[in-house]
């Protein structure tokens, strides 16, 4: 059983490094549309997606209210003078059954109102209390900051940081020259079209043009691993024109960004442990010499 669970276990580690080993494949190119952008890995492709397609909602039938009520329309056909018709007595005697509700209201609100300040004992004036200051800040002693910036304190921590973190950066500076070569550009397409009516000004522009465009592909072939395929800059004596077309493939392998990670993180621990003994041995000489001293 072991012996099984050990060969499926390395068909899996296998199967993930089969598939890491897989470039991820970036599809840049530039002209006149302007520029298009495609990712792939392996067989699938991870942009531009295809956008979902949006379900449509079942919409209920909305039922005429305007039949529904319209029955009801018949029913409601009772005249207004029918319904206003009210006689004069009963209004007067609606208007004489208020009037008496409001005196009555009225000598009830004066009976319950009685002063009450009078009968309760009047209570002590509530001294403020006094608030206290607000703390000034001390003023620092020019002296001590003098003193301070003598001593270089903000140069000294400066410095203090940047023996902390030198000895990390030729490692970091090589392992990041490792990542950007790990980077590949593949079948690099350049074509540069420069025009002028003049002769003498269009050999002067295409002279200029070309220099531009072999120098920046020099430079970006130190920094990365490039494939040309094609790259012509043409020149043009009819008219005042600049076109450029370009498309190229940018691959990475993800195997190789985990190895430069792993590596890199490996030598990082390795002078953090070494600087920590140093450390460490420098801490136990001073308390040595100052036991000897005393």
């Amino acid at each position: 059983m072991t012996i099984i669970v050990l060969w499926i276990l390395l068909a899996i580690i296998a199967l993930i490094v089969i598939i890491l080993h897989f470039s991820v494949s970036l599809y840049l190119k530039f002209d006149d549309d302007g520029l298009s952008v495609k990712a792939k890995y392996m067989f699938f492709t991870l942009y531009p997606r295809k956008p979902k397609e949006k379900k449509q909602k079942k919409r209920k039938p909305k039922s005429n209210k305007k039949e529904q009520y319209a029955a009801y329309d018949d029913d409601f056909s009772d005249s207004l003078e029918d319904e206003l018709d009210v006689s004069d007595d009963v209004i007067q005697e609606s208007f004489v059954q208020a009037d008496e509700q409001a005196v009555e209201a009225e000598s009830e609100s004066t009976a319950e109102s009685i002063p009450e300040s009078k009968a309760q004992p009047e209570t002590e004036e509530k001294v403020p209390e006094a608030k206290p200051k607000p703390k000034k800040k001390k003023k620092k002693d020019k002296k001590k900051y003098k003193s301070e910036k003598k001593d270089g304190g903000v140069l000294s921590s400066v410095k203090t940081k940047f023996n902390k973190y030198k000895p990390y950066f030729p490692m970091g500076w090589k392992y990041f020259k490792k990542l950007l070569k790990a980077i590949r550009f593949t079948d690099v397409k350049i074509e540069v079209n420069v025009g002028r009516e003049d002769a003498h000004e269009a050999a002067i522009y295409y002279g200029t043009v070309q220099g531009l465009v072999f120098n920046t592909l020099g430079h970006i072939c130190n920094i990365f691993s490039v494939k040309i395929k094609k790259a012509d800059v043409n020149c043009i004596f009819t008219k005042n024109t600049i076109d450029a077309n370009a498309e190229c493939y940018v691959r990475v392998r993800p195997s190789t960004l985990i190895a430069i990670a792993v590596c890199t993180g490996v030598n990082f621990l390795h002078i953090f442990l070494k600087q920590r003994r140093l450390n460490k041995k420098n801490q136990q000489n001073e308390n040595k010499y100052l036991v000897e001293v005393n």
